[in-house]
């Protein structure tokens, strides 16, 4: 190896398991500050500042070759005697060693002053890359002695180091982290918890279980392209921290050699491991108001924080429980209930709240270790206490209190309508008494005479000495008196309040049409569908429902020459339909006027139909018959 001096040191056992690596001093080669090394088995080949040296290791012998054309930065051989020498700006040389001496071959210029040939990697026996123009990496193939270009990268940032894994991406190292370059293009590797872009990449090398190994500023970094895991070895994993150099990393014996100005690091990947240290999060310090408090307890034995809503400032310092800690290693927290996001600080920082408003929080935190890996997490509950006016009990309170206070308010209004509403229902009250006190005299006074009268009348028509010409008139007065009684009855059961539901109506209506009809030769038939359906009528609706009914019956009998005569009740859509049908000899409809009781009986019966929210409707055809339907509302209420 070459130290800073230009001294060349034999190291004999930097692949062996022994300890004892120290340096034997060959020789001091002078070649200026700018100097780089190729070294083999046998020679080291230094080149710099205009001029190249070839040392002999068993001979101890050096030669020299001046460089007509700037500095020259890289090496690469491909033959056991011939070798490719990089120089600066657009130009390369080809030597050959003969009889342990370096002779130029071959030179060769770009016409692209754009090359700037500067840098050169080993990628294979027969492959190498070179950076052009400081942020372009261009592949060659060496065939029959030439560089052949067959790819191109755009990297974008200065590059130190180029390797070519066991996989064919190939990893360059650059000062702003590293890339992967392959058949989909130019990639950066990246990291959630290792800044990949801060690092300086120096050397890249790989081991036979394909892990990628990198020389960084921050220590040794390993990545495995099965998972994209990164390992940052430093200190704290007892990996010294050198200042690596930009030279190609050596792989034999299942270790990996990193060169740096201090000497080298040798390590076999599988026996080097991160120290096991769980990080554990817990709060060291807390402040509230910016008032600290004693804590003589760590979080652990912290199971919640209630505070008042005038203690609303949290301000809690996080550190962590391990005896291995590094400048890597951060803190995450989230105030659950507060924020949707983790923020990062380093241990040791505070988390601060200020002014919370009244609530239930949790606040989560956890330990990120250097690779990434999540470790230890703590949780503590936080509480703020409202103040007494937002209370669930206060405001229940207040609530009741206004409901009381509109309570009263309301009833105050609504006390005069409340007694007008018991005046009226008094008044009916009053009424209805009324009515059924004239309904039960009409029924023993005008009921009872003219039942006596039609009793009378009826008898004297059977006496043998009554005169033929008195017995017409008897039979008139016969009629009358049952026609008045059963009006009177009529009325009576319109203002029995006793009797003033549907059913109650039907009823009625059903026994009215059997006493028409028992005498007059015809058949009346009664049916009642409604299932389940029944409310309360007024003594108007009920008169007039009535009368309508009772006068569609009248106009059967003068009018239909039927046989028979039905009344059918039932429920349509939103109304009662009191359906009146005959068999008789019917009519041609053209108009209201054709109905047989056209004129005042059909208006009457309209009139009273409308009065009660009711409508009339006449199905009527020659030979047919006639219907007459009457469709009342049900009630809403």
């Amino acid at each position: 190896m070459l130290d800073e001096k230009g001294d060349v040191w034999q190291i004999d056992d930097i692949f062996g398991d022994s300890k004892n690596t120290k340096p034997t001093f060959l020789r001091t080669v002078n070649i200026g500050n700018e100097k780089i090394y190729h070294v083999s088995e046998n020679n080291i080949i230094t080149f710099g500042n205009d001029k190249l040296d070839y040392l002999k290791i068993d001979e101890n012998s050096c030669k020299s070759i001046e460089i007509d054309h700037g500095y020259s930065y890289g090496f690469h051989s491909f033959s056991e005697n011939e070798s490719i020498l990089l120089a600066q700006n657009n130009i390369y040389d080809l030597f050959e060693v003969q009889d342990s001496l370096f002779y130029r071959i071959r030179s060769r210029k770009y016409e692209d002053e754009k090359w700037d040939l500067t840098t050169l990697f080993e990628l294979g026996e027969s492959q190498i890359a070179i950076p052009v123009a400081t942020t372009n990496l261009v592949l060659f193939n060496v065939e029959n002695t030439d560089l052949i270009p067959v790819d191109t990268f755009h990297i974008g940032f200065q590059m130190f180091a180029a390797f070519k894994a066991s996989d064919g991406s190939i990893y360059v190292g650059t000062n702003a982290g590293i890339f992967v370059c392959d058949e989909s293009g130019v990639r950066p590797l990246r990291n959630d918890f290792i800044n990949i872009g801060d690092l300086r990449i120096h050397s890249i090398q790989e081991s036979e279980d394909a892990i990628v190994w990198f020389a960084t500023s921050e220590g040794i970094l390993s990545y495995s392209p099965f998972d994209s895991t990164f390992r940052l070895f430093s200190e704290a994993d007892g990996v010294h921290s050198l200042n690596y150099l930009d030279q190609e990393a050596l792989y034999k014996d299942d270790k990996i050699v990193f060169f740096a100005k201090e000497g080298f690091v040798s390590f076999k990947p599988k026996n080097i491991k991160e120290k096991n240290s769980k990080l554990q999060p817990y709060i060291s310090n807390t402040w509230i108001n910016n008032i600290p408090k004693e804590s003589s307890s760590f979080t652990s034995f912290v199971s919640s924080l209630v505070l008042p809503y005038t203690e609303s400032s949290v301000r809690l310092r996080i550190n962590v429980f391990s005896p291995f800690q590094s400048e890597r290693d951060a803190i995450y927290y989230q105030l659950k209930g507060f924020e949707d996001y983790y923020t990062k600080i380093n241990i040791g920082e505070d988390a601060n709240y200020t002014k919370l408003d009244p609530g239930k929080y949790n606040l989560h935190v956890f330990a990120m270790n250097r690779h990434g890996i999540r470790e230890g997490e703590l949780y503590l509950p936080i509480t703020i206490r409202p103040p007494y006016w937002q209370t669930l009990w206060f405001k229940i309170a207040v609530g009741f209190g206004v409901l009381l206070i509109i309570g009263g308010i309301y009833m105050a209004l609504l006390r005069p309508e409340i007694a007008k509403q018991t005046r009226l229902r008094e008044q009916q009250a009053r009424l209805a008494a009324e009515r059924d006190r004239i309904a039960g005299e009409v029924h023993d006074d005008l009921g009872g005479q003219l039942s006596s009268i039609l009793f009378l009348s009826e008898g004297l028509s059977y006496e043998e000495n009554i005169p033929q010409d008195v017995k017409p008139q008897l039979s008139r007065i016969h009629e009358l008196s049952k026609s008045s009684l059963q009006n009177v009855r009529d009325i009576i059961f319109a203002l029995d309040n006793r009797r003033s539901s549907l059913s109650d109506l039907i009823g009625r209506l059903e026994q009215a049409g059997a006493d028409f009809f028992s005498d007059r030769d015809m058949t009346f038939n009664c049916r009642n569908d409604l299932v389940d359906i029944d409310f309360d009528l007024s003594s108007r609706q009920k008169r007039d429902l009535t009368l309508i009914v009772k006068e569609a019956f009248h106009n059967v009998f003068k009018h239909a020459e039927a046989s028979w005569v039905q009344l059918k009740i039932e429920q349509k859509t939103g109304h009662i339909q009191f359906q009146i049908s005959d068999d008789g000899k019917g009519f041609q409809l053209q108009q209201e006027s054709d109905y047989p009781t056209s004129g005042y009986g059909l208006e009457n019966m309209r009139e009273k139909a409308n009065r009660i929210g009711a409508t009339l409707d006449i199905q009527s055809q020659l030979g047919e018959g006639t219907t007459l339907s009457l469709s009342y509302p049900i009630p809403t209420e």
